[in-house]
């Protein structure tokens, strides 16, 4: 099937203006982070940095950093705007969830341990509103097209879904969150599963793989399951999407298949539930 005008337009767009895109540490800067310890409460990462050495800018959610070694750090955010911290070897920084881009400006190496904490705190109670027929049958016309032009790419990889999804969520500004859910394969005997998503938060676009806080290949995950089963695109009922945006949406779901017809992955996209 034939790529459609506008979405190529979209896309070459790219060049013409740039947002910022916040990431895993882990993923983006392993040359400054490496996980310690990943379960179903924390994620712990050790951090290292040299005399002058920065980061990228990246994501966290709610964590503590716990200074092994001295540290004056310089954190700049998303807007431009910076702070610097002065941390003695032994002691602690709470953070909230933030988007930043740390610098070790000190003239010893730093290390410290970072605590992340996974999402605990019970379910906000779930919108009344619901999604406007008008929303969704615009975001059902868009996704169609846009998963017609993933159909027409010889290949799929993650690192380029990062920057198409987000281009998807560029074009229309009720698409809160877009996401590519391969369909599960099998290398070297082991099962691999990958689902790279992008949300907003404010004016930064989140990026993470779903794959990381659920399995969203379980029955309960119906804005996958239902698409995969039924093979065609559907809409979700409205839930919450722990893990992934951590708010109330509904998703539109479009399953691609292959030339055998057997199933490549699901893409999705995302609308918040109204709260006013």
């Amino acid at each position: 099937m034939n790529r459609l005008a506008w979405v190529m337009i979209g896309w070459a767009a790219v060049a013409l203006f740039q947002s910022v895109r916040a990431q895993d540490p882990a993923l983006v800067d392993a040359k400054h982070y490496r996980v310690e310890l990943d379960n179903d409460q924390v994620r712990v990462l050790r951090a290292r940095y040299g005399p002058g050495e920065k980061s990228v800018m990246h994501t966290h959610p709610n964590s503590l950093a716990i200074f092994l070694t001295d540290a004056d750090v310089r954190f700049t955010f998303p807007d431009g705007s910076s702070q610097v911290s002065s941390n003695k070897a032994g002691t602690f920084l709470w953070t909230p969830a933030t988007v930043h881009l740390p610098e070790n400006i000190g003239n010893r190496p730093l290390e410290a341990l970072v605590v992340e904490l996974k999402t605990t705190t019970a379910i906000p109670a779930m919108p009344q509103r619901e999604v406007s027929p008008a929303i969704k049958r615009r975001v059902d016309k868009e996704l169609t097209v846009f998963a017609a032009s993933l159909a027409d790419r010889k290949t799929l990889q993650k690192p380029d879904l990062f920057g198409l999804l987000t281009e998807c969520i560029k074009q229309d500004p009720d698409i809160y969150g877009a996401a590519f859910a391969f369909a599960p394969q099998i290398s070297e005997g082991v099962v691999v599963k990958t689902a790279p998503y992008v949300y907003r938060h404010g004016d930064v676009f989140v990026e993470k793989d779903l794959i990381d806080n659920y399995d969203y290949t379980t029955p309960e995950q119906q804005w996958y399951a239902k698409p995969v089963a039924e093979r065609k695109a559907t809409w979700s009922r409205p839930y919450y999407d722990r893990g992934g945006c951590d708010a109330w949406i509904v998703s539109y779901s479009v399953p691609l298949f292959g030339g055998d017809h057997q199933l490549l992955g699901v893409v999705r996209s995302d609308v918040l539930l109204p709260i006013q």
